[in-house]
């Protein structure tokens, strides 16, 4: 039961969390490249590519590797972005970041679904987490603007981290030394 627990809890932080990563590298891209319609669908075509591809990425180690990519992605715009403001020519390159930080988006599924009876419980919290991420966002960037951007998404990996850790810790077929 306590694995169940803490499952449910990684797919509510990994739903925040993606949620957070979205609306971070969305609006830093409306504040320092264009906040034209173009954007919008740049982002969100790129996302859906990254979670499409994402979902035939096998369980195993390529979800470690991917919350890696996802936690440095987002600075990774962000720091061509300083380096390079307003300058649409590099929207691809954009494109690329944000559908690599997608990718776990798409793959969390794969690894997760064994965890959970049923897949509509693993959506169910991931869902939840994803609306709740949007609202940090708003809300964090209301409050905070920019600093929110910088820190959101190292906040939102150690917290993912966090629960992994946990349910290492806490897991039943977990053998004591």
């Amino acid at each position: 039961m306590t694995c169940n627990k803490t499952s449910a809890l990684h797919a509510f932080l990994i739903g925040t969390w993606l949620a957070v990563l979205q609306v971070v590298m969305f609006l830093s891209l409306q504040m320092l490249m264009s906040s034209g319609y173009q954007t919008f669908v740049v982002v969100v075509l790129s996302w859906l590519i990254g979670a499409g591809v994402g979902v035939w990425l096998p369980a195993g180690r390529w979800h470690y590797a991917l919350l890696g990519v996802s936690g440095t992605a987002p600075y990774l715009l962000q720091g061509l972005l300083a380096l390079r403001r307003f300058d649409t020519s590099l929207i691809w390159i954009h494109a690329v970041l944000i559908a690599l930080t997608a990718l776990l988006a798409g793959q969390f599924f794969q690894q997760e679904r064994r965890r959970f009876a049923r897949i509509g419980t693993l959506f169910f919290w991931e869902n939840n987490g994803f609306t709740v991420g949007l609202m940090i966002a708003g809300i964090g960037v209301f409050l905070w603007g920019r600093t929110f951007l910088l820190v959101a998404p190292a906040a939102g990996f150690v917290l993912v981290i966090a629960s992994v850790m946990l349910r290492r810790q806490l897991s039943p077929t977990r053998v004591a030394a």
